[in-house]
This record gives C-alpha cells, sequence and structure tokens, in this order.
C-alpha cells in the first residue's frame, strides 16, 4: 500500500535501494581477497555506488582491473592525498565536455569525487549552464518565495526589522527620510514593470560611459499621479543626475 505522504514514500524507497546495494556489493566481495595480503576481511574496492544495481556483465567490464585492498593495505585519505601525483606536463590540461576544447585545469572548478578533483565542464561553460538554469528556474523560485513569504509573514518581518538595525539598513533609512513617498514610487513603478505596464528602456543617455543596472528616474517628482512618468538612465547617469541638482533626492 503506498504511503499517504509521498516524501516518505520517497525516503523508503531510498533506503530500501542502499541497502539492496550494499547487499549485492557485499555478496561480490565475499568471494575476493586482498590483493597485496590475500586477506578476506575488510575488503573495499573503488567504484560508484550505481555500480552494484547494474547487470553482473556490465559491472564486472567496469570492475576488470580495479583494486581490491583491506583496511590495513588502504592508505589513509591523508596519505593518499599527499602521495597524489600533481599533474605536471599534459596532464596539467583536460578536455572540457561541454565546448570540447583543452584547457589548464586551473580553467576548471574543483570537484573533490571526481577522479582528477575538478568538474567535467570548464569555468566558462559552467556560468553559461547556469545562467541558462537560472532563466529556465526563475519563475518557479520566485514563486516558491513569494509562497513561502505568505506562509511565514512574522519571520519576514522579524527579518526587515532585524536588517534595519544593520549599517545597511540605516544607511536606507536615511535616503528615504527627506522623500517618504520616494519608496512607493520605486515600489510601484517595479510592480507596473512586471505587470507589463511599463516597459523598460535603455538609457537616455546611452554612450560610452553608461555602467550598471537601469533604473527609473523621477524627473518629475515623487507625488503619485507621476509614480509611473520615469526616465529610464544607468545607475551611473542616474546618480549624476541626482548629484547635479546638489541633493541626493529631488522633491
Amino acid at each position: 500500500m503506498p504511503h499517504k505522504d509521498p516524501s516518505q514514500g520517497r525516503a523508503w524507497r531510498r533506503r530500501w535501494l542502499r541497502a539492496w546495494r550494499a547487499e549485492r556489493r557485499a555478496t561480490w566481495l565475499a568471494s575476493r581477497s586482498c590483493d597485496r595480503c590475500g586477506a578476506h576481511a575488510g575488503l573495499e574496492v573503488k567504484a560508484p555506488d550505481n555500480v552494484w544495481s547494474w547487470s553482473e556483465e556490465r559491472r564486472e567490464r567496469l570492475l576488470a582491473g580495479r583494486s581490491i585492498l583491506c583496511a590495513s593495505c588502504r592508505p589513509s585519505p591523508l596519505i593518499a592525498e599527499e602521495l597524489a601525483p600533481v599533474p605536471s606536463g599534459p596532464l596539467s590540461k583536460k578536455r572540457c565536455d561541454e565546448c570540447g576544447r583543452k584547457k589548464a585545469l586551473t580553467e576548471f572548478n574543483r570537484l573533490s569525487r571526481s577522479r582528477d578533483g575538478r568538474q567535467s565542464r570548464c569555468r566558462e561553460c559552467f556560468s553559461r549552464y547556469n545562467k541558462k538554469r537560472h532563466v529556465r528556474i526563475a519563475a518557479e523560485v520566485r514563486e516558491r518565495a513569494r509562497l513561502w513569504a505568505k506562509a511565514h509573514p512574522e519571520r519576514i518581518r522579524a527579518a526587515k526589522r532585524q536588517w534595519k538595525k544593520t549599517k545597511a539598513g540605516k544607511a536606507a533609512t536615511a535616503r528615504y527620510k527627506p522623500s517618504p513617498y520616494k519608496q512607493k514610487a520605486r515600489q510601484a513603478l517595479n510592480y507596473a514593470v512586471l505587470a507589463g505596464l511599463v516597459q523598460r528602456g535603455e538609457c537616455a543617455q546611452k554612450g560610452p560611459k553608461c555602467a550598471g543596472a537601469i533604473h527609473g528616474h523621477h524627473h518629475l517628482g515623487y507625488a503619485k499621479k507621476h509614480w509611473l512618468d520615469v526616465i529610464w538612465l544607468c545607475q551611473r547617469h542616474h546618480e549624476a543626475e541626482h548629484n547635479s541638482n546638489g541633493q541626493n533626492v529631488p522633491t
């Protein structure tokens, strides 16, 4: 009979799979001996866990030639790390599985469980993959965050109160004091952009000096009737526009 809670059913299947693999692994090692001293107790073979769920023929092809060592013959992880050869010459390069180009090991992020201690993708390809993944799951992440915030309003309020006590929170509070409607105007503009009522454009002073994110400059002030009347400027030009008026926040 299936579990009422699907998460409990998945947890039970994971536990069963681990126990089944451990049993098949113990059965396979029971008929082997240590390659160095011939002992039959405490044997280990370096292989991924999913090998023990493969067919016997496929598993034997992979494990052929793998060293089987007992506890006394196996080096400790620290000793193995010290004795590991430092990559040099042709071994200092690796081919990226994504772009197929050979690059230095320093161009790959570290991954302790891999054979050479590096990821299979180079940093450039991994960064590109992460950006695509972020775009793909952005809506799902936002929805999960919205549902969590709706279910835990007291924790949101406590986090905001705690943030206001920090240096950044105090600085932000001081920025909004001269114009109480500034924050409401920015929030209204952000909601309008998300709803598709306002289209975010490029910097009106577009040029080689543009830098930073695109902001909506409320050139007519922060009165409610002007909340959506903005000029799109990059961060650098937006700050310059405020500084040219001799004040950080326009009235």
